[in-house]
């Protein structure tokens, strides 16, 4: 972990979960810091991840116009 460059998580999308974990996802947010809960978007479709994210910086595979995810270098 010396190596490890810390980062600071701005927001999580989470894009077409499952019913039982958009469930539980739901459940744990009341307990959540206001700040923290803000930070958490569940999207039902890529249509409304859109508005938060450009599709210029997704992948195709995502809707995106970014290229292809085997093609990017990681």
């Amino acid at each position: 972990m010396k190596e490890a460059y810390p980062v600071k998580l701005k927001e999580v999308h989470v894009v077409n979960v499952s019913p039982f974990v958009d469930t539980i996802i739901n459940w744990v947010k009341p307990f959540l810091k206001e700040k923290i809960k803000n930070r958490i978007h569940v999207h039902s479709d890529f249509e409304t991840l859109y508005k938060f994210v450009p599709q210029d910086v997704l992948p195709e595979e995502y809707g995106g116009t970014a290229g292809k995810i085997q093609d990017f270098s990681w």
